[in-house]
């Protein structure tokens, strides 16, 4: 190469700022000299693009991903298909990207970058030129799994697909899923059966049968059973019966004295009439099968032809003015029976609520005092005594006006009820503050940059769901109508929705990872999947899911047991590449991530009380071994996380029994608790000492389960009870009702009493009640009550995380 060459090779390899002399070095016959009489100017160096290297780097990488390492092997020998080659040429490309890696990290100038790109194409197509393809064909046995399909298509026969009915509008006996259950039981099948028609190897097939198994499970679990009877034609029957009734009178007399023309039955065909329909109605109002509906139909039909049969008409006709009593006249007592109807009405439409208040009483529950009702039901039996045996019509019309005082007075004494249930509210504050505990907050970044499978918000997104929870913690402490209400849990249901479709999920991964390790991971993403999809029960509205069981919906199982198969599958195949693996466990972690963030507690039967048992309730299910939540997830409740400052408090009641949860993995650490259940925890503090003293007070009975603890906490000093001889055992328990009642236990168990602080430097140091006083100096002073924005607010209901936190502290001074 001559001087001229090299400077040209120069200057194409260089960018340059400013200018230098540079001399050229030039051979002549192998001798090197100096030519310094010939200067060149050239620009210093400003900067060396290397895109098209880490191209090619880009592009060797995705070649060997797709290529397997095999020696000692022949295509002949290799699964077909599979493109392989031997350790050494893989060594090869892998030493050629590392080099090129070296030049992109450290370019010395265009020229290194230039032919570190050049050696890096030739490297790359001399690896595509020694790639071998395996011709082998492997027998493999598919006849269990063909046997699985079998099931899974028979069991597939007997089931029909319905949406938008539940079990009680479906027929009875009839199994149905909802479309979205079959669309995936159907995916789940042709999945398989495409392995089955060209299965690659044994774990190929393996991994289908574990797939099909558990998706055939899953769709048992889905399916319901319907229970609807149609009850027409008995409905029919009874308004035959009611027909049959019109313009019949019901009198023990014979025909001779009856009005002539008229109508008229015993009293006893009357009543067994009557009997038969509420006989029959109460068929129609319960749950009934087809073979009690059938029999109810054929005996009022029976019952209705033997009242036509004995229909007797009257004979009566007044021909001359009455001037003896040498017969029986007419008593009509029309007026009186339907006024014993009327009264057996206005019993029927009250409940017996003794000694409750209007606000104890659920909004518009008409109700009365048992006395109430016993005096209005003899005067009925009275009444309908003089009505079967009507002596003269002036006894029978003196009935009827007692009878219509009794009604009057009764329907004066009648309350109704406006206690307003927030129990809905409640549930959807405690999902609210479950999706805000199961994010982080992250701004300025996208999920390129934050890590693989972290869920985030903004500051911004997660105010508004703070927002609308404050909203709806004030109304539930307030609520003045059912509107309010139903209209606070929509707007809150909203909010959390919107939320929700904020969430954003972390991408960003470790950019190096072997073909092993992601192997292991994609295995142990599936083997936790497969735990967490069958903890929960699936539902397609959560409405009748109690609260002590968790759920999800069935799109969302659906949506991760796609992922499971489609993992399950990907990681069995053995052409399966680097890249497929990857995108595997990303999508399966992050279906993960949102099925298990999903879980919700049922809403049917909510009962915020303390559960006393140390063991709960457990589902029976049609998958064996059923995984535990806190064995998944290493925590037993949803609502709480470890990162949260109350944890250990929490943590520490639970693990010493004093407390368990509100629902099933859900401990509810914004509801409040009532005197009843605090007396209970304190009193299993104290190893349920035996009592002394006797219940004294008229609201705590016998039967109920806390009236040992109530009267313990009594004995000793530790509640005291209301004025009229109450203890109120359902009142929530407040700040200051906490921080008194814990004062005196301790002071019970001689705890020492010390770190009394000053609570004037506090908003609202003058609202503490002055028999609190020292208990909640005592608290304040020792860290067992904390002030919200420098305010005590001591009449506001504890929190079971506020009860959590001062019991544990105290007991760990034991």
């Amino acid at each position: 190469m001559n001087s001229q060459q090299l400077i040209s090779l120069f200057l194409a390899s260089t960018t340059y700022t400013s200018y230098v002399p540079l001399y050229i070095q030039q051979t002549v016959n192998n001798d090197s000299v100096y030519q310094s009489n010939v200067p060149v100017f050239l620009k210093a160096e400003e900067e060396i693009d290397t895109t098209d290297l880490k191209q090619e780097i880009k592009n060797a990488k995705e070649i060997k991903n797709n290529v397997r390492t095999v020696d000692n092997e022949t295509s002949e020998s290799v699964t077909k298909g599979i493109k392989f080659v031997t350790s050494n040429e893989m060594i090869a490309l892998d030493t050629a990207i590392a080099t090129a890696q070296e030049v992109v990290n450290n370019p010395a100038d265009r020229m290194s970058v230039s032919y570190a790109t050049i050696t890096l194409q030739t490297a790359i197509n001399k690896f595509k030129d020694i790639i071998k393809i395996g011709t082998f064909v492997k027998v493999v046995d598919t006849s269990e799994l063909l046997a699985e399909i079998d099931n899974a298509k028979e069991i597939k026969k007997s089931v029909k697909k319905v949406d938008g009915e539940s079990e009680a509008t479906v027929s009875e006996g009839v199994k149905f899923v909802t479309s979205s259950a079959m669309d995936a039981f159907d995916s789940a099948i042709l999945t398989v059966s495409a392995v089955a028609a060209n299965p690659t190897n044994n774990e190929t097939v393996l991994a289908a049968i574990k797939t099909l198994k558990l998706a055939t499970g899953i769709f048992n679990k889905l399916i319901k059973i319907g229970i609807y009877v149609d009850k027409s034609s008995l409905e029919n029957e009874i308004l035959r019966a009611h027909k049959a009734k019109i313009g019949i009178l019901a009198a023990n007399k014979p025909a001779s004295g009856i009005v002539d023309g008229a109508k008229f039955v015993s009293f006893d065909q009357m009543q067994a009439l009557d009997n038969a329909i509420v006989v029959a109605q109460a068929v129609v109002n319960n749950q009934s099968d087809k073979i009690t509906v059938s029999k109810a139909i054929e005996a009022l039909k029976i019952e209705i032809e033997t009242f036509e049969n004995s229909i007797q008409i009257g004979t009566f006709i007044e021909i001359l003015p009455i001037k003896t009593n040498d017969f029986i006249n007419l008593v009509d007592t029309s007026n009186l029976v339907y006024e014993i109807n009327k009264a057996n009405l206005a019993k029927a439409n009250v409940q017996v609520k003794n000694n409750k208040l209007p606000s104890e009483v659920e909004k518009g529950i008409k109700f009365v005092n048992s006395e109430d009702i016993e005096s209005l039901e003899a005067k009925i039996a009275l009444s309908k005594k003089v009505a079967y045996n009507p002596e003269t019509g002036w006894i029978v019309d003196a009935m009827t006006k007692s009878l219509q005082k009794e009604i009057f007075a009764f329907e004066n004494i009648m309350k109704t009820g406006d206690f307003i249930d927030v129990v809905a509210l409640i549930t959807e504050i405690t999902n609210a503050n479950i999706a805000k505990n199961k994010v982080q907050i992250i701004d300025g970044k996208v999920e390129a940059e934050v890590e693989e499978g972290v869920r985030f918000v903004t500051t911004k997104e997660i105010n508004l769901l703070r927002n609308a929870i404050i909203n709806a913690q004030a109304v539930s402490y307030n609520p003045k109508s059912v509107l309010l209400i139903e209209n606070t849990v929509s707007n809150l249901k909203d909010a959390i929705n919107k939320f929700n479709s904020m969430i954003k999920i972390g991408t960003l991964t470790s950019p190096v990872v072997s073909e092993i390790d992601i192997k292991i991971a994609l295995q142990n993403a599936i083997d936790k999947a497969e735990k967490i999809i069958m903890i929960p029960q699936i539902s397609s509205t959560g409405s009748s899911v109690s609260t002590s069981e968790n759920y999800v919906l069935i799109e969302e199982c659906n949506a991760l047991l796609n992922e499971i198969m489609n993992s399950t599958l990907v990681l069995s195949n053995v052409e399966t590449t680097l890249d497929e693996i990857s995108k595997a466990l990303l999508n399966l972690t992050r279906a993960t991530t949102i099925f298990k963030d999903s879980i919700k507690f049922g809403r049917n039967e909510v009962k915020w009380g303390i559960n006393t048992s140390e063991n709960e309730e457990t589902q029976n299910s049609d998958i064996e071994n059923k995984p535990n939540y806190e064995e998944v997830f290493g925590n037993p409740f949803y609502d709480i996380n470890s990162e949260d400052s109350y944890y250990d408090d929490i943590i520490g009641v639970y693990d010493k029994k004093l407390m368990i949860g509100v629902a099933k993995n859900t401990f509810g650490p914004n509801l409040p608790a009532s005197r009843a259940t605090l007396a209970t925890i304190l009193h299993k503090i104290d190893n349920y000492k035996p009592v002394n003293m006797k219940n004294s007070f008229i609201d705590v009975n016998k039967n109920n389960d806390f009236i040992d603890a109530i009267c313990w906490a009594l004995e000793h000093g530790i509640y005291n009870g209301f004025e009229n001889e109450t203890f109120k055992p359902d009142e929530n328990v407040t700040r200051e009702q906490l921080a008194t009642i814990v004062y005196n236990f301790a002071k019970y168990k001689k705890i020492p009493i010390n770190n009394i602080a000053n609570i004037n430097l506090f908003d609202d140091s003058k609202k503490v009640s002055s028999w609190a006083l020292p208990a909640v100096k005592w608290a304040v002073g020792n860290g067992l009550i904390f002030a919200q924005d420098n305010k005590l607010n001591p009449s506001e209901n504890a929190t079971r995380t506020e009860i959590a936190i001062i019991i544990n502290r105290v007991v760990n001074e034991l």
